[in-house]
């Protein structure tokens, strides 16, 4: 009888144990909810380009939508303040270890001296971008629409 609870005991140890081990490997193979990278590179427009430009993405891969923001951002040598913009809900497909950016119509919203507006109210569209986040890269390439003409803008960078 003494063998048997013995026995038993090391059973249970063994239980607990396996239990208690590593965990399912479903649970790793799952995607997290949003996943956010942070970059810094240059961003051209025309002539005039701006390095060390902070960017952030934060996809969310339920909905297959990511938001871009470009800190302390300026687009012309003429261009007195730097503002942070955000490019928001553009739609991401995902293609081996690529992420593929692109959409049209793309809300943005700037936030200047602590004051966040649309794009568009200040006469600015986005209507079309595309990216790819790829081997610890980002690049972009926005259409940018506005009073003074069409123009594009471009930025590439590294992943930090």
């Amino acid at each position: 009888m003494k063998n048997f609870k013995k026995l038993l005991l090391i059973a249970l140890a063994v239980v607990s144990f396996a239990a208690c081990g590593d965990d399912n490997d479903e649970d790793e193979k799952k995607t997290p909810e949003t996943s956010t990278s942070s970059f810094t590179g240059t961003v051209a427009v025309g002539d005039f380009s701006l390095s060390d430009v902070k960017v952030q993405t934060t996809c969310k891969n339920k909905e297959k939508t990511c938001s871009i923001t470009m800190y302390q951002v300026t687009f012309s040598s003429q261009m007195p303040m730097r503002m942070d913009i955000t490019m928001s809900d553009v739609p991401f497909t995902v293609s081996g270890s690529d992420t593929l950016i692109s959409g049209s119509n793309v809300t943005t919203t700037y936030t200047l001296n602590g004051n966040t507006g649309n794009f568009s109210d200040v006469g600015y569209s986005i209507p079309s971008m595309s990216g790819t986040i790829s081997k610890g890269k980002l690049t972009l390439s926005t259409s940018v629409g506005s009073s003074h003409g069409d123009m594009t803008m471009t930025y590439e960078g590294n992943r930090d």
